[in-house]
């Protein structure tokens, strides 16, 4: 566990178990530090606990339960320190605890201050609203606590609303929990519909009208009636409570309700509908205008490729030319050079400039799977729509080889991308023959190769289906 801190937390692990506040055993501190010594010098070993015993008993006969409790005590430490630290990030925990304590010892001016210090957390510390709910409820329960051991006869809605609070948190947890159900049925269909879901989304359901006013409450129900329904009307109505009241709702809250309605647009799109690539490409331009995409500041090579992709299908080459640019630096360095040279090659190719896609295509070797996906079928076009023979049939072979032997492609990627090799083969054949063949026979064969394309699971349906109709 210790190889999994940075060097910042192995610092202060090794001051936590210096201080004698927490630890008086000096050989705690003796293994601690040699652990995070071999660690920094980036060449740990495995030693052997005989050796381990030796490092703290030079002069004494190895016994194998005493250094095993050793370490089971320094085991003990890092779980404490690892919970101590958690607890420091979140202020409110803090003060909280300390509002406890002296509700519990009978400090009546300390608990006020605390208790005012722990109101203020309630506008900056919650980012998810069933927790910020639970926490109000806990608030509300404190000061009734508070009035009771203090005699106070008068009444207080201390307990109503704690009450309130704890109806509220139950309702928010169970609609994002209900809502991530419903997202996985769509992600895994072979998710079983549980009738015990069903009854819990009646009881949901009867239980938000009180609750509908709550910012937060409306924008998971909307969400929860997208996922059940995924209908259309239920989808606008999310983004427009999204875009109405951006500022009433959080940055993780709109990050993932961002990203279920991106999925929403993915699904719909894969059904048929391409209304939804202009409505998806909204959602990223948001997303983007946010900062909803980072991950630790950078974004991912799959959602770059995405944004460009949707773009340039909507021929907004100038906007996929501008993103490119813009956020070049937000690739991570080790992948930058092969992400933008991928995505230039994509841009080339839908402004026509072939021979320099193709350039851009080989400049580069592609460690992402998909990726390298991507790259060869692009190069598989270009070969086909410049009638290079050669170059074509040397890449449908050497695709082919690649999807059959590559373990870490999955069976659907497999599946379409070899069919788009069979199919674009017909194609080519059937081009090649053309001038061979009679009307009668090259109409048929046309049909029958139309009609193999509108059954196949296969990708870029509609490139296959664009240059069979130029025939």
């Amino acid at each position: 566990m210790l190889e999994r801190l940075s060097v910042i937390e192995l610092n202060r692990f090794q001051k936590f178990v210096d201080s004698p506040y927490f630890n008086a055993d000096q050989r705690l501190s003796a293994l601690s530090e040699f652990f995070i010594q071999k660690i920094k010098s980036e060449t740990p070993e495995q030693l052997q606990r005989e050796a381990l015993f030796h490092l703290i008993w030079p002069q004494e006969p190895f016994a194998y339960a005493r250094i095993n409790q050793l370490l089971t005590e320094l085991k003990r430490l890092l779980d404490r320190f690892l919970a101590i630290e958690y607890v420091q990030q979140k202020d409110f925990r803090l003060d909280f605890a300390l509002l406890q304590t002296a509700n519990e010892r009978g400090w009546d001016k300390l608990y006020r201050q605390a208790f005012r210090q722990s109101e203020k957390h309630l506008i900056s510390d919650f980012q998810r609203p069933e927790e910020l709910a639970y926490f109000q409820y806990e608030l509300a329960r404190s000061a009734d606590y508070f009035a009771l051991s203090r005699k106070d006869r008068e009444h207080t809605p201390s307990l109503e609303q704690a009450l309130f609070h704890l109806q509220a948190f139950s309702l928010l947890a169970s609609l994002k929990h209900v809502c991530e159900l419903l997202n996985r049925q769509h992600i895994l269909p072979s998710e079983p519909q549980n009738e015990k879901l069903e009854n819990l989304i009646q009881q949901i359901e009867e239980r938000s009208s009180r609750f509908l006013q709550d910012p937060y409450v409306l924008l998971y129900y909307e969400l929860m009636c997208m996922l059940r329904e995924e209908k259309h009307a239920h989808f606008e109505q999310l983004c427009t409570l999204l875009r109405q009241n951006k500022t009433a709702f959080s940055f993780i809250v709109r990050k993932e309700l961002n990203q279920y309605a991106r999925n929403f647009c993915i699904r719909k799109i894969n059904q048929g509908e391409t209304a939804y690539y202009a409505e998806l490409l909204t959602l990223y331009e948001e997303a983007l205008q946010d900062d909803l995409l980072w991950e630790e500041s950078f974004i991912s090579a799959g959602e770059f490729k995405n944004i460009v992709s949707l773009s340039l299908r909507l021929r907004r080459y100038s906007w996929a030319k501008s993103f490119m640019e813009s956020y070049s630096d937000r690739i991570r360095p080790a992948q930058r050079e092969a992400v933008l040279a991928y995505n230039e090659a994509h841009l080339m190719y839908a402004e026509g400039a072939l021979q320099q896609a193709i350039r851009s295509l080989r400049s580069q070797h592609f460690e992402d799977v998909y990726y390298e996906l991507g790259a060869r079928t692009l190069l598989l076009k270009i070969y086909f729509e410049l009638e290079e023979e050669t170059g074509f049939w040397a890449l449908v072979h050497a695709f082919g080889n690649f999807l059959r032997r590559h373990k870490q492609i999955s069976a659907y990627q497999k599946e379409v991308h070899l069919n788009f090799i069979k199919l674009i083969k017909k194609l080519e054949r059937l081009r090649q023959g053309q001038s061979r063949m009679r009307k009668a026979a090259f109409h048929t064969a046309y049909d029958k190769l139309a009609a193999e394309l509108q059954e196949a699971r296969v990708n870029h349906r509609d490139w296959l289906e664009g240059q069979l109709e130029k025939m």
